[in-house]
């Protein structure tokens, strides 16, 4: 495992991270069955060193260990901070404790948001700005701001000699790095997936400022021999395989694809939710189905992002949406970009219905082009709502069609 070792990237540049296997929610919200790992960066120049980002508090003792091990940290000359939240600076009081001379570069952005968390770290502090540079002696540092990647704050720092981008949270992924750190070490396609499902939970709302990095850095000339992000694999084969895949899913670039979420009590929403995930497949349509109450909403989120059409299947309780279907749309429908695509509902109800009236006024209210027809079942689904639910898949077709088009 690539957890206890510190990993020579180029010359006199480490990867003193750590994995983190333990933490079962990111920001409390999203899940981590593969984990997550917090990417700490060393660079040792011919005259100072400095340390990109550090790792949440309690992994400071492994990240000191492993600079310790071939760098005495209390030489320390710089600490680069391209992004102030806690996952990536947790271990700062700590690291200052022991490395009293060592400065902390940060964008001017960034200081009142370092003092907010740690405000009784007396470190000198060198602000920057996009274009600024730091020379460590033959390792050369220029500063980029990339703001609201995904804070204001964030910055990019490239190390000119060796050609590595270290992104902070631009470009990175869900999963620990027990198998090796590189891409030409690891299974890409799973990293595929969490990388993107990373961007759907993390990055998405600020879609335009990764396609507005991106452009930043093809305009300034820079084209990284090596991708260096604060989560995920360090990509020194292929850099331009993550950058290529964020400025997609960035746009994006739709699927001929439905996600149909779901919520039901009893059976009776999730028949149809069944049958119209059997009749759009049959029209060659990829069609992703979540259970609201079992299945996990950052999986959904990660579906939705390349998905033209959502359908919800909504059946009332205590005359208003269900909780599960309410709390999903509340958090689809926050995410900008998806605002506008198409929407499709149906559901059932026992004695007094509601849902669908609420859903429908939420979407409406999002600019959703809801599709007809709106499927509502009192008590069981009978023929004519399967007889509907051909229907409307016919219509969620040419719609889906249309839009791709547009």
């Amino acid at each position: 495992m690539s957890e206890s070792k510190v990993i020579k990237i180029t010359e006199n540049v480490y990867w003193v991270g750590v994995n983190d296997d333990q933490k079962q929610l990111f920001e409390s919200l999203w899940s981590l069955p593969f984990g997550i790992s917090y990417n700490s960066y060393l660079i040792i120049g011919e005259e100072k060193t400095a340390l990109v980002d550090l790792v949440e508090k309690s992994f400071t003792e492994k990240l000191v260990e492993k600079i310790n091990s071939i760098f005495n940290i209390k030489k320390l000359d710089y600490i680069i901070l391209n992004h102030l939240e806690p996952d990536h600076t947790g271990a700062l009081k700590d690291v200052t404790a022991l490395a009293k001379d060592a400065k902390i570069v940060l964008s001017k952005i960034g200081i009142p948001i370092l003092k907010g968390f740690y405000n009784d770290i007396k470190n000198e502090i060198i602000p920057i700005k996009d274009g600024d540079s730091l020379s460590l002696g033959k390792k050369t540092i220029n500063f980029i701001q990339a703001r609201f990647l995904h804070w204001p704050e964030t910055i990019f720092s490239y190390l000119e000699e060796d050609g590595i981008l270290f992104s902070c949270d631009a470009f990175g992924s869900y999963g620990i790095l027990d198998n090796g750190i590189f891409d030409d070490e690891l299974d890409l396609s799973f990293y595929e997936k969490e990388a993107k499902r990373y961007f759907a939970n993390i990055v998405s709302k600020y879609a335009k400022f990764v396609i507005k990095a991106i452009d930043k850095l093809n305009q300034k000339g820079i084209k990284p021999k090596i991708i260096a992000p604060s989560h995920g694999p360090i990509y020194r084969s292929n850099p331009e395989f993550i950058i290529s895949k964020y400025y997609k899913w960035s746009l994006p670039e739709y699927e001929r694809k439905v996600v149909i979420v779901y919520g039901s009590m009893y059976g009776n929403t999730r028949q149809i939710a069944i049958k119209l995930k059997e009749l759009l497949e049959n029209e060659g349509i990829s069609t992703v189905l979540f259970d609201s109450s079992y299945d996990d909403v950052s999986f959904m989120l990660r579906e939705v992002l390349d998905s033209p059409a959502i359908v919800f299947g909504v059946p009332t309780y205590d005359v208003k949406m269900f909780p599960k279907i309410k709390y999903i749309t509340d958090l689809i429908v926050s995410y900008k970009d998806i605002k506008g695509r198409i929407a499709a509902i149906f559901g059932s109800y026992g004695w007094g219905g509601g849902a669908i009236k609420e859903l429908r006024a939420e979407l409406e209210k999002n600019n959703f082009r809801i599709i007809e027809p709106i499927i509502q079942i009192k008590g069981a689904p009978r023929q004519e709502h399967f007889k509907e639910a051909e229907i409307l898949a016919k219509n969620l077709i040419q719609e889906i069609d249309a839009f791709i088009k547009e």
